[in-house]
């Protein structure tokens, strides 16, 4: 729902205060998909590149408007089915584009969309036994929860807000052309609660283990988040 976007690139206060409304009030940028179409057009690129929506930005269907789709398919569907033809998937997700108040939330979940097309690809290119692997690029101005995208997914690259000019800097690095090299600088959480997201504090050593019986827990375990902070991978590393 983000591969094809410059305004979630670029988030809040950005040519408004809740973010643009629409790709087209921006006079410069390059959204990620556009980045990778341009890769791909290269004389001496060797690459085949075709897209899907998947979902749209709140996890509902989308219409691709896709040459030989089969009448009846949904977006996820169409998208599974092209996964299992290709070498390497990039899925891009992440959250609207938003401001101060009115971009509070209940939830640090995703729309559910989002989580089933990831799902949905992971299983089609496992079943097509090619050794496809995914790239999920994660898009937004703050920490949402992953869940099962991240052990569904063979890369993760948090973009956060990257700007108009994010999707070029992304398909880059996709790309190989640059070696990835920053570092997280917060605690990703895994859960909702506040037990992997500390605050000026180390994380505890204090979460309860699920034993499978009722309450109370009373062992215990050092808390988990997604991502610790100053975590970060490359190329070579």
């Amino acid at each position: 729902p983000t591969a094809d976007s410059i305004r979630y690139q670029s988030g809040g206060w950005s040519l408004d205060w809740q973010g643009s409304q629409k790709d087209g009030f921006f006079w410069y940028g390059k959204s990620i998909l556009r980045g990778l179409r341009d890769e791909a057009k290269k004389e001496d690129s060797f690459i085949s590149l075709a897209s899907s929506c998947g979902v749209d930005i709140m996890g509902e269907m989308c219409i691709d408007n896709l040459p030989d789709v089969a009448e009846g398919l949904s977006s996820i569907s169409t998208a599974a089915s092209m996964a299992q033809e290709a070498d390497y998937i990039v899925i891009c997700v992440g959250e609207e584009s938003y401001s101060e108040k009115p971009g509070d939330i209940h939830s640090l979940a995703l729309p559910s969309g989002q989580y089933d097309l990831v799902r949905a690809i992971k299983k089609a290119v496992s079943e097509a036994g090619r050794g496809g692997k995914i790239i999920l690029v994660v898009i937004g101005g703050r920490p949402r929860l992953l869940q099962n995208m991240v052990n569904d997914s063979d890369a993760v690259l948090l973009a956060f807000l990257p700007g108009p000019d994010g999707g070029l800097a992304i398909s880059d690095i996709i790309m190989g052309m640059h070696n990835p090299s920053g570092r997280l600088p917060i605690t990703y959480p895994r859960y909702e609660d506040a037990s992997s997201s500390p605050y000026f504090t180390s994380l505890s050593s204090q979460c309860t283990i699920d034993t499978g019986g009722g309450l109370p827990h009373y062992e215990y375990e050092p808390c988990k988040p997604e991502f610790t902070f100053g975590h970060g991978l490359s190329y070579t590393s």
